[in-house]
C-alpha cells in the first residue's frame, strides 16, 4: 500500500513538472508574438511617418486601434506578419506568390 502511494505521488509530481513546463513554452511563446507584433508595428509606423502617410490619417492616435489595424492591412505583406493581428492572408497577384515566413535552417 505505501509503494502504490509513493507510485502515485511520483506520477502526480511528474505531471505537475510537465504541467510546468507546458505554462513556461506557452509564456515564452506569447512574449515572442507580442515582442514581434511591436517589432511589425513600429516598422509600419516608420515606413508610414517616412511615406507622409500618417499625416494623411490624421495623427495616429494610441487609442485609435482601428486607425493602426487599417494600417497595418495596407502595409503588411507577408501571410505570417499579417497572421500576428489575424489579418486575413492577402491574394496573390497575377500568380505571383504572397511572401511567406522565412524557413527555418535544419539543425546539424
Amino acid at each position: 500500500m505505501i509503494a502504490r502511494r509513493e507510485a502515485l505521488q511520483k506520477k502526480i509530481k511528474e505531471a505537475e513538472e510537465q504541467l510546468r513546463k507546458m505554462a513556461a513554452r506557452d509564456s515564452e511563446a506569447h512574449r515572442r508574438l507580442e515582442t514581434r507584433k511591436a517589432i511589425l508595428i513600429g516598422a509600419v509606423v516608420l515606413k508610414a511617418v517616412r511615406d507622409g502617410e500618417v499625416l494623411q490619417l490624421g495623427a495616429l492616435r494610441a487609442a485609435d486601434e482601428a486607425s493602426l489595424r487599417t494600417l497595418l492591412d495596407r502595409r503588411l505583406k507577408r501571410d505570417h506578419d499579417r497572421k500576428a493581428f489575424d489579418l486575413p492572408p492577402l491574394p496573390p497577384q497575377d500568380g505571383a506568390r504572397t511572401p511567406a515566413a522565412p524557413a527555418k535552417a535544419a539543425a546539424a
